[in-house]
């Protein structure tokens, strides 16, 4: 009498104890998602450290590169949407409107150039550059008569503390 193969005695298994496998397919799947949860909460306040910390070092290069005194500005908001609560978003901003064409080709190098922020792509529409944070296009520098950089960032809930403690809020 031959020995039954693996593979059938699996089936055999499976089909005994059908409510145990669907059931334990279920709590794998919850798992998955709660873990999933806690990466993307981490992933995302590494991201609110990091650029609370690179924003203004990029700032102070470009300070030093050009002899400008930069502000910064930093602002939290929430979209409005009609089923949701919205989208919690903040922002790093640096503009300065006075510039000579020679000190702002100095400062659009200084964030061309920085290790922290990844080599942008010009946009399709000229107006810019989409520049890389974290893998992230999160960041927008401008190719107009001023200069004009930015990095908004997505705050999920479980990090809207974290980030009102950078922030000063």
């Amino acid at each position: 009498m031959a020995k039954p193969n693996k593979k059938d005695q699996i089936t055999k298994l499976i089909k005994a104890h059908k409510l145990i496998v669907v059931l334990l397919i279920i709590l794998l799947l919850v798992l998955i998602n709660l873990g999933y949860n806690k990466y993307k909460d981490w992933d995302n306040a590494r991201m609110i450290q990091g650029l609370s910390r690179d924003f203004p070092a990029l700032v102070a290069q470009i300070e030093d590169a050009t002899g400008l005194e930069l502000q910064i500005t930093s602002n939290c908001m929430t979209t409005q949407e009609k089923f949701s609560g919205g989208i919690k978003t903040c922002e790093y901003l640096v503009v300065h409107n006075d510039i000579d064409e020679e000190l702002l080709s100095t400062a659009k190098g200084a964030v061309l150039e920085s290790d922290t922020f990844k080599r942008p792509k010009i946009t399709d529409n000229k107006l810019g550059y989409d520049v890389e944070y974290h893998n992230k296009n999160s960041c927008t520098l401008s190719n107009r008569d001023r200069f004009y950089f930015n990095c908004i960032v997505a705050v999920r809930d479980a990090n809207v503390p974290k980030i009102k403690q950078l922030l000063g809020r």
